[in-house]
């Protein structure tokens, strides 16, 4: 309405006199005129407002997505994570299997007891004792321990990615299953191995780990060296 009055306005200070002119063709230089000017101005504010309209509705939508994420983020949290966490524990027992090769390997050596997830996720220094055996044998002990780990530290941090306070439930539940310290050691490979630096970047972020591990006999600072060992 103001663009309209104002470019009417403008019209009769320069062509109108005090009257309304019978001649149509003045009338039909006025439509014109408007057309050139209101209308133009007419359609670009219609497409501006639709262009807002349009990034308003994206934000909507978007934000319901995210309140949908955080909801199903919530609920894997709750109904799946337990499962997840109490499968993963049990693993920490289940005897390692090798191929022919390695078990030769190992069953020359002077070792104590069943090599388990267990034995080699919370005392790497054993592989002190393993350190005879060949590159591909030790990748295979590293990848079988490894395993359920972590598949439970992705599983958390993609539930916190939507829903950051859900660490605390996640903190909860590791403490109870003493749990923390598998994750801690599936990081520091990760860490030391340098092939994997987005996965390095969520665990660290999203689960508030050190950048690396400095203390060389530390079971963290062992499992940076074996995947840096295991990976130059």
């Amino acid at each position: 309405m103001t663009v309209s009055a104002v470019a009417i306005g403008l019209y009769l200070y320069q062509f109108g006199g005090g009257e309304l002119d019978s001649d149509s063709s003045v009338w039909a230089d006025l439509g014109t005129y408007l057309s050139g000017t209101v209308g133009v101005a007419a359609v670009t504010f219609t497409l501006f407002a639709l262009i807002l309209t349009l990034k308003q509705q994206d934000a909507i939508i978007e934000a319901q997505d995210e309140e949908s994420r955080r909801g199903r983020a919530y609920e894997n949290a709750i109904q799946i994570f337990p499962k997840i966490l109490s499968s993963a524990h049990k693993d920490l027992q289940r005897h390692l299997s090798f191929d022919p090769g390695c078990v030769r390997d190992i069953a020359a050596l002077d070792h104590d007891g069943p090599i388990t997830p267990e034995s080699i996720l919370r005392h790497p220094n054993r592989f002190r004792v393993l350190g005879e055996v060949s590159p591909n044998c030790l990748r295979s002990i590293v990848n079988q321990s490894i395993g359920h780990p972590y598949r439970v530290t992705q599983f958390m941090v993609q539930q916190i990615h939507h829903a950051p306070e859900l660490f605390d439930y996640f903190d909860c539940l590791l403490d109870e299953y003493r749990y923390w310290d598998c994750v801690e050691a599936v990081y520091a490979y990760h860490v030391g191995s340098e092939q994997d630096d987005e996965f390095c970047y969520l665990v660290r972020s999203k689960l508030r780990m050190r950048l690396s591990y400095n203390d060389p006999v530390s079971v963290e600072g062992i499992w940076q060296r074996i995947g840096a060992k295991l990976n130059e």
